[in-house]
């Protein structure tokens, strides 16, 4: 009976350390101003800005998707809407291979990303993505977007799109979250 108790125990104790456990997503991944000094994260995003929604966009210079999308990346960026719209201009750039495992091509430098954001018209409100964020975010193409949604003092990740950007499922996906969080200032704890 013993054996069978303590089997018993350390089979629960397994199941539970192998459970999904959501990722600190406020403590997983920083943003970068272009000029390089100051670090900003989900938490930091919320205290300037007070949305309980973050879109971030991530793209590549060299990326022909992200192109085409830039029309609809500068119109979110700096239009009034009811969540924070960031575009993250990449340091990584991918290629997609068979295996689903995207390879590295090469890392964009600091000042071609500047670039990019001055030529589409994003540079007030873009920010720069290290390489650590790019990994640590899991990002596996360009152009992709990835919604948070603050709930009870914690960032969730809510959706991630690969592909070029579509301003109506975003809307969608708003409205799923709202009343409670889109907009609104106040945290729900």
């Amino acid at each position: 009976m013993k054996r069978i108790g303590s089997g018993i125990f350390f089979s629960a104790l397994f199941l539970l350390s192998c459970a999904d456990k959501e990722p600190l997503w406020d403590e997983a991944f920083t943003l970068e101003s272009f000029a390089g000094e100051n670090k900003i994260g989900l938490e930091k995003l919320f205290q300037i800005h007070g949305k309980q929604v973050v879109i971030i966009n991530f793209s590549a210079p060299a990326c022909k998707p992200c192109l085409d999308e830039m029309p609809t990346v500068k119109k979110l960026s700096t239009g009034s809407t009811p969540f924070l719209f960031i575009p993250a201009v990449s340091s990584l750039e991918f290629t997609a291979t068979t295996d689903s495992v995207p390879t590295q091509d090469r890392v964009w430098a600091r000042e071609e990303g500047h670039q990019f954001a001055t030529r589409h018209g994003i540079l007030p409100h873009s920010l720069w993505a290290p390489p650590e964020s790019i990994r640590g975010l899991k990002i596996t193409g360009f152009p992709e977007t990835i919604i948070f949604y603050r709930s009870h003092g914690r960032w969730i990740l809510h959706r991630k799109y690969v592909g070029i950007l579509d301003e109506n499922r975003l809307t969608r996906d708003v409205k799923i979250l709202n009343p409670v969080h889109a907009g609104n200032t106040t945290d729900r704890r």
